[in-house]
């Protein structure tokens, strides 16, 4: 997962504007694999939200709005996991945590 977040994480540097939807989408195909994968209950509730996002982004009527307020959503579950994570991910998961509310805000 440490090569997934690194990827993330520059993807994103740019914001969340400058990456293209399909790429987007793409990504998040892959955190919802990962979290899954990892057979932990409470990653679900991110996974489902993860999912929600992607069909939101694949949807040819995209509400920002909406986008932006389930970013934030996901900025919160981000930044608790950061708290109990390993030391070498909890700093990444952090500036993941902030990159994602600074998204929700440009789209809100």
């Amino acid at each position: 997962m440490a090569t997934r977040l690194d990827n993330t994480l520059s993807a994103l540097k740019n914001g969340i504007t400058a990456l293209a939807l399909d790429k987007a989408t793409k990504n998040i195909s892959g955190w919802e694999k990962a979290l899954k994968d990892a057979g932990k209950p409470d990653l679900e509730p991110i996974t489902k939200d993860l999912a929600k996002l992607r069909g939101m982004l694949e949807s040819s009527d995209l509400d920002g709005a909406a986008i932006g307020k389930l970013m934030a959503k996901l900025s919160k579950a981000t930044a608790k996991l950061a708290v109990d994570a390993p030391q070498a991910s909890s700093k990444k998961l952090g500036q993941l945590a902030e990159m994602l509310q600074g998204a929700s805000k440009d789209l809100s």
